[in-house]
Order: C-alpha cells, then structure tokens, then sequence
C-alpha cells in the first residue's frame, strides 16, 4: 500500500504490459494512477491526489477526505446493550470486540464468493448464478443485470465502492456487449477473468501447450497516457475517467479500421515493448465494434 496525505492507494500488477495499477481505496471517488517503478507510482500517485483536489476546486466541490476508519453504527437499544455485554464477559474494550465482529462477518462473505469459472459463454441460461431480479428481462442475452449477477460479492462491493452508479452500468453493459458478440459469432474464449483492474477476454489454448492470451476485455476506469491526436492531455488527467474497451492490436491498424469503418474511432493507444492496447468508448450497440473485435480475435487466432 501506498499513502499520500491521509489516502491509501493500493496496487496490482499487470504482466501484460509490464506496468502497476493503483487506486486509492479509502474513498467514494474514483483516484486512480499507473507506474513502472515504486517511485514512479508514488509521483503518480501524488499528481493523480494532487489533479483530484484541484479539479474539485475548480468545480467548487470539497475534496473528499480519505475514510478515517470511525464511522458510526446505528442499532436498537437492546442490541447495543447485547454487545456490550458480550464485549464484557470477553474482556474486550467494546470497540475491538466489534470490529472482531466485522472482520469475521467479511471473511465469511468472501468465503462465499462464486467461482468465475462456472460462467457459461455458450449458453447465459445454463448459468446457476442467473437468478430473476426486479426488471431484469429474462432472455438468452448477457444484460448488465446477468453480469453483475455472476459476480463474486467481494468485486461487486469493490465496484460500488469505488465507481458512481452510471459508471457501473456502463462497465457492466459494456462486459454484456462483447458477451453478445462473443455468443453470437461463436468465438471460442474462455470465461472472462474479472479483476479489480478489468475484465479480460483469453483464448482458449484449443490443447496447445503455450502461452493463452488476453485479446480484448474492459476497463471499469480507462483513462491512459496517451489520449487521440486533438485532445488536451492535461484537461483529460482532470476528467473523471469512463469505462473503455481495449483491444490488443497495433495503433496501425487501429487506424486502418478506423478508416475503413467511420464508428470504430478508438479513444488511445497503451504502446508497451511487449504488447500494444487500442482503447475505444463504449458504444450503445456494441455490435459497431464487431469489426475491431473480429480482426482482434482473427488475428490472435489466425483464422
């Protein structure tokens, strides 16, 4: 963990392109920064905390402080009085017994947490975890509902804690687009890997013996380095971030496609020694990006 005025950034490595994730988890807002090194991602972590706070002022919005670890619980007078008494008899300060009672209740939780793997491409309906909810269509089609709901419960609280509502909805639209896409063009993949970072798409390694890559995926927060020739680099670090697709091809041939298909305009380029990422917005009506999504699975499949 990383800390910077009171704000706690945590980090994930990404071996794909050899670079670190932070994001600060101490807050409702999003803050999120990248680096190769440690010392890279503390100055990153500074100027991202730093470029927060000045965007706030700018929006005449007080910064949110970081969680400082209090906060009050609400309950009725006898469960109080039942606490209390339990705290005693164990001899514990009232405070440490209920935090002991908190953590035992999140181990729990996280105990219970569904293994990705059972999530079926081929057919949504044959997934355990697609249980009817309030407005929830029920159709053979991925919705942002069917994805949510194929979540292990510690990612969905980590996505509500660190993403507005709409930014959400838009992440999980976007995982049931490419889902749709996926079925109805009959690619083989495996099961999307969900991480705090992502959601990734792999290849299948058909019985192969090698190295299964990661295509494509998206981005819950996909703000990155290098945004479009025309936009202000500057102004783009201070704009909250959208969710994004990104796929892995080359900026040449992101260009090409955008020539040849007007709604396939991609959002910025991830240029790594190792691998290169295309980043696009999420479209409406993913199947405009049928024709990135397709070149990517060909290429890395060589169909």
């Amino acid at each position: 963990m990383i800390e910077y005025k009171g704000y706690i950034g945590v980090v994930d490595f990404d071996p794909e392109i050899d670079l670190f994730h932070g994001t600060v988890i101490n807050t409702h807002d999003v803050i999120t920064f990248y680096g190769a090194s440690v010392s890279e991602l503390r100055e990153e972590m500074q100027k991202s905390i730093e470029g927060y706070i000045e965007f706030c002022q700018e929006q005449g919005k007080i910064p949110e402080k970081p969680f400082s670890g209090e906060f009050t619980v609400q309950m009725s007078p006898e469960m109080h009085c039942k606490l209390a008494l339990n705290a005693e008899q164990l001899h514990l300060d009232f405070s440490v017994y209920l935090q002991e009672i908190l953590e035992k209740a999140a181990l729990e939780d996280k105990e219970k947490m569904t293994n990705l793997s059972e999530l079926n491409l081929v057919n949504p309906k044959s997934n355990a975890l697609n249980h009817t909810i309030d407005d929830q269509p029920t159709t053979d089609q991925w919705t942002m509902w069917r994805v949510k709901d194929s979540l292990p419960q510690e990612l969905i609280i980590y996505y509500e804690k660190t993403y507005p509502e709409e930014r959400r909805k838009l992440f999980y639209n976007g995982v049931a687009g490419v889902l749709n896409l996926i079925q109805k063009e009959g690619w083989r993949l495996n099961p999307p890997k969900f991480s705090k970072m992502l959601c990734g798409f792999w290849l299948t390694d058909n019985g192969v013996i090698g190295r299964i890559e990661r295509i494509f995926g998206v981005l819950p927060s996909g703000r990155f380095p290098d945004p479009i020739v025309g936009r202000d680099d500057e102004l783009m670090k201070k704009i909250p971030s959208l969710p994004r697709i990104f796929v892995r091809i080359t900026k040449e041939e992101a260009k090409q496609l955008e020539h040849e298909h007007n709604m396939c305009k991609y959002y910025g380029v991830m240029e790594n020694k190792s691998v290169d990422y295309v980043y696009y917005d999420i479209p409406q009506d993913m199947s405009s990006l049928l024709p990135v999504l397709e070149f990517t699975y060909k290429k890395h499949t060589g169909n």
